[in-house]
């Protein structure tokens, strides 16, 4: 469907953007937080994996 590759397509746009500028939006227990890839850098990457993993979902599965 046009609507999830459309979604892929800007979810990978925002994966570059949070690494370039070095912070990104994510879950963290019953909210959601900035995390800063300085500050910590594991789960800086983790998430923006998990992200990776999600737009390669959104562009091949559905």
């Amino acid at each position: 469907m046009l609507a999830f590759k459309i979604l892929g397509i800007i979810l990978f746009m925002y994966i570059g953007w949070a690494a370039w500028r070095g912070t990104v939006f994510a879950k963290c227990g019953i909210g959601w937080t900035w995390v800063e890839r300085g500050a910590r850098p594991r789960m800086f990457w983790a998430v923006l994996t998990c992200y990776g993993l999600l737009g390669a979902a959104l562009l091949t599965v559905f």
